[in-house]
């Protein structure tokens, strides 16, 4: 079930039924919902993202810290190491979220 479908049965309660899943896209259109976590598994899955999207990939040693960084470094590490031990991974943010942020620091 996604973020729209569970904003959905929420809205549902309080308005008309057939409104609430057209109410819940437009607050997902408009950023008002949280995505799904979305993790990826595999080398295929990591190499389709967009570069500039911020992964932050599980910790390789013991006591080392998990670390964030961007999509398309992190496909080149293990593209050249030929490592699996970074995956899985998990999307913490978007290409179009940080381009967006970038937008905005720029404007401020």
């Amino acid at each position: 079930m996604t973020n729209i479908n569970d904003a959905a049965e929420i809205i549902g309660r309080y308005v008309h039924p057939d409104f609430a899943e057209e109410a819940a896209r437009d607050l997902a259109a408009e950023g008002h919902l949280t995505p799904a976590p979305q993790i990826i598994r595999t080398v295929k899955e990591l190499e389709a993202l967009d570069p500039e999207t911020i992964v932050q990939r599980r910790p390789q040693y013991p006591g080392q810290y998990s670390r964030t960084e961007i999509a398309g470094n992190l496909a080149y590490a293990v593209r050249r190491w030929g490592t699996t031990t970074h995956l899985p991974t998990v999307v913490v943010a978007t290409a179009a979220q940080v381009r967006a942020a970038r937008k905005a620091l720029e404007e401020a």
